[in-house]
């Protein structure tokens, strides 16, 4: 009934995928232009990462799911795992809600799929929502769900002037409403959504310079050249096809803070942000600048405000509740099922540093408060001169 491929020149803005996508529960970090740029970006070779699409269809040659992979080793292990490189928030194969029903009834394709992923030792899904374990796991994974690794989301269900009364606490209101009053005082105040493509990489310099003043530890994507190339061409691109967003906040002639989103199916999901921590820290202009985008999905008419993953503490001052995430592994070799024991039994850890040469370490789920999530994530070998983190 189906057949199961590698299509290692897949396009991701072909008219086929675009139509999956748009029925599909995947994310907006599995969107066209995302995942487009994300392959064809430096991040492929920092990781020493290949490239794995794998793609079912049916006997008509209907596309039915999209599985956006790579394959990398990192010391003794053979990985294979989502296309990620600490940039995307969330992973997720690409099907729609009812052709999972179809593939999950049928157990002919799930040994096909495997032996497309063949060889690995570990398959490992990672930042998955509860929609998909039930196809994960009819891949034979194991999902384990990790408490400390969760999104925070709010909905937009009000008006604005209604949203505030109900998601954001008295006092902080009060605060805000007099640091725009003594922000109106300073100097001509300007809130734009930046669309050209010279002005969004104008942003995104000044963005990264803020961004270096407050990730003291080297931990912030945006310092890596490669990652920083990655996020600016999803900017440019996605501002075109109305799958991002870059929101700047300007006192006179200066910027003082920005925010980088993507859109997708009635969310906005905050990717990057950025304020002047040196002459207008005063006025807290990254809350004043994530109020006013905040202020603008919502005349849009989207329904969902994501914040993603990672605990900044100013995310709940928004109203933004917890969604836990899970991880799903399968083993392909004795060393990849200590490998997968070793992601809910810290023990284990040492054992499989040892066997994978001490390659081991955190990567995608590092984030810039320092905090480390209980699951064990494989570190990104490469020529990269920073680590790739979170972004958020």
């Amino acid at each position: 009934m189906f057949k199961v491929q590698v299509e290692q020149d897949f396009s991701f803005l072909s008219g086929e995928y675009r139509a999956l996508f748009a029925d599909s529960q995947a994310t907006a970090f599995q969107a066209p232009v995302w995942l487009e740029h994300l392959y064809s970006s430096r991040l492929l070779s920092d990781c020493r990462a290949e490239r794995l699409v794998v793609t079912v269809r049916n006997q008509s040659g209907r596309l039915l799911m999209v599985l956006p992979l790579v394959r990398r080793r990192p010391g003794a292990l053979k990985v294979v795992e989502f296309v990620d490189f600490g940039v995307s928030d969330y992973g997720a194969p690409v099907c729609r809600r009812e052709d999972i029903a179809v593939l999950v009834s049928n157990t002919a394709w799930r040994a096909r799929v495997m032996a497309a992923l063949r060889p690995f030792d570990l398959l490992r899904l990672t930042k998955l929502s509860r929609d998909f374990l039930p196809l994960t796991e009819f891949l034979g994974a194991r999902s384990i769900s990790h408490q400390e690794v969760s999104s925070y989301s709010v909905a937009l269900d009000l008006d604005f002037p209604k949203w505030r009364l109900a998601r954001m606490d008295g006092s902080l209101r009060k605060q805000l409403d007099k640091k725009r009053r003594q922000l109106a005082r300073a100097g001509s105040v300007r809130f734009e959504v930046v669309e050209e493509h010279a002005g969004i990489a104008d942003v995104f310099a000044e963005m990264r310079d803020f961004r270096w003043e407050r990730f003291h530890d080297g931990k912030d994507a945006m310092q890596n050249p490669a990652a920083f190339d990655f996020y600016l061409g999803v900017a440019k691109d996605g501002a075109g096809a109305a799958q991002a967003r870059t929101y700047a906040l300007w006192l006179d002639d200066d910027l003082i803070a920005a925010a980088f989103g993507l859109a997708h199916a009635g969310t906005f999901l905050v990717v990057l942000s950025g304020f002047d921590q040196r002459d207008s820290k005063r006025f807290s202009p990254g809350l004043l600048c994530m109020e006013d985008v905040i202020r603008d999905c919502i005349e849009r008419g989207e329904r969902h405000f994501d914040l993603t993953i990672g605990d900044e503490g100013y995310k709940k001052l928004f109203g933004a509740g917890t969604t836990p995430l899970s991880s799903s592994w399968a083993s392909g070799s004795a060393i990849g099922a200590a490998a997968g024991r070793a992601l809910a039994l810290p023990w284990v850890e040492k054992v499989v540093r040892r066997w994978a040469g001490g390659s081991w370490g955190m990567d995608s789920n590092h984030r810039p408060d320092g905090k480390q999530p209980s699951a064990l994530p494989l570190s990104y070998p490469g020529s990269s001169p920073l680590p790739l983190p979170e972004h958020s």
